[in-house]
């Protein structure tokens, strides 16, 4: 209602520089679930890098990573 974001957990980062790690981001209605995109990152050993989506949970004010999924 006041027009100002407030950041839910601890702030993520890519394992890699220009890793593009947050090119796209999805975030759930009730701000429990975030999808991160990386569009310029290594899946799985793959060559050329396919890019891969994080999805992460929000516990404890902290965002735990639950899984990858692989771009190709």
């Amino acid at each position: 209602q006041n027009n100002t974001w407030t950041q839910l957990g601890n702030t993520l980062y890519g394992y890699e520089d220009l890793d593009y790690f947050g090119t796209s981001v999805d975030l759930s209605g009730d701000g429990s679930i975030l999808a991160v995109g990386c569009s310029g990152c290594a899946a799985g050993g793959l060559t050329p890098d396919p890019g891969y989506v994080r999805i992460y949970n929000l516990q404890a004010n902290t965002w735990t990573e639950q899984e990858t999924i692989a771009g190709f």
